[in-house]
């Protein structure tokens, strides 16, 4: 399927996945996306709007043009694929007219500048790795500088296998973190508000305990005291492993 969808004279191009024909909601636009783990827990655990917006301003824009052809569309969904393990998730959600006037408002203001914007921090990964023009863009050039030619290479398979391995650990830490707080937002719920101390599961027991610290407030001591803070000041230097992939 293939929609052009006009907006100030420019004509987008946009290829929705399917529309689906449900007897409960009627027509349901959907769009099929793969996943990573985390990024499917994530979808699972707070839905397409809060995990992945920008999934949901595409669905929105394609809705309002199929709208405007005839089609009855009020019901969205993301068809996520786990790469990890194959599992499957559907995710519906509303479309909503003011959604897509405030993303309408947005593409207009940017087709009417006449001159580039003030560059702010970066966007995320996925938006310039699938920008056309970033390869224009002075601050993406700047923020993958670290990728170009004047980086060497490395063939030695030891260096190789532990940046890969650090690669890989820090995406376990991100998803055991991601667990570790999915957990205890749903033991917060049904166990510490209920007021229950400790419960058994087979072999394991879950002990809650409550713990109170007390912390310096050095934004607040420097403002007081900077000179203080400057008596007592300790220099110390580590090196800090940065990872970035690069196109």
């Amino acid at each position: 399927m293939s929609l052009s969808i006009n907006l100030n004279g420019v004509s987008i191009e946009a290829h929705p996945d399917c529309v689906i024909s449900r007897e409960d909601s009627g027509l349901v636009l959907a769009d099929i996306k793969t996943m990573n783990d985390r990024s499917f827990r994530s979808l699972r655990r707070d839905g397409t709007i809060k995990s992945h917006p920008q999934y949901a301003d595409q669905l929105t824009i394609y809705a309002q043009a199929l709208r405007e052809c005839g089609y009855e569309i009020n019901t969205l969904a993301i068809v996520a694929l786990n790469k990890n393990d194959c599992q499957g998730y559907i995710d519906f959600f509303q479309f909503e007219q003011e959604r897509y006037e405030a993303l309408k408002e947005r593409a207009e203001r940017i087709l009417s500048c006449e001159e580039a914007p003030e560059h702010g921090s970066r966007f995320q990964d996925w938006c310039c790795a699938y920008c056309g023009y970033a390869h224009l863009c002075e601050l993406y050039k700047k923020d993958t500088a670290v990728g170009d030619e004047s980086v060497p290479a490395t063939d030695n398979q030891e260096v190789i296998d532990a940046i890969e391995l650090l690669s890989e650990s820090r995406d376990m830490e991100r998803a055991a973190k991601e667990l570790s707080d999915e957990a205890k937002a749903v033991l917060d719920k049904l166990i510490r508000q209920q007021g229950i101390k400790s419960v058994r599961c087979g072999n394991l027991i879950l002990v809650l305990n409550e713990i109170k610290s007390s912390r310096l407030d050095t934004t607040a001591l420097k403002k007081a005291h900077p000179e203080l803070v400057q008596e007592f000041m300790k220099q110390s230097s580590s090196v800090r492993c940065d990872l970035k992939e690069v196109a």
